[in-house]
């Protein structure tokens, strides 16, 4: 991130497995924060519509989901690549939240209610 940066943070999301944190800022851009290297350890392709919303799949494997309220699709990341796995076409309407319930189950909040 560069000094003159205005964007803040807009969620973020711990995993104790691997000791990194999930960041997505307010200009929709999504990054990994290592806690022991204190410091940016991947920058992730920034989906068209950005990134509203992001949940950790399994803190071991790395996987995790994003959303954006611009669409409805959840996409698949892995921490290790800053391109994104696969596509998940959920609505027709923009999706701002997004929140695990156990391993297979996540509920999704709809920009339209």
């Amino acid at each position: 991130m560069k000094k003159e940066d205005t964007a803040t943070v807009k969620d973020i999301v711990y995993s104790p497995g691997e000791d990194v944190f999930l960041v997505v800022r307010t200009d929709g851009q999504l990054f990994l924060f290592g806690v022991q290297e204190n410091a940016i350890k991947m920058e992730f392709a920034a989906p068209q519509g950005g990134v509203s919303r992001a949940v950790w799949i399994d803190a071991i494997s790395g996987d995790f989901l994003v959303c954006s309220q611009k669409t409805g699709v959840l996409r698949l990341y892995n921490a290790a690549n800053p391109n994104c796995k696969e596509i998940i076409v959920v609505s027709r309407h923009g999706i701002t939240d997004i929140k695990r319930m156990s391993d297979q189950v996540y509920l999704i909040k709809l920009t339209n209610g």
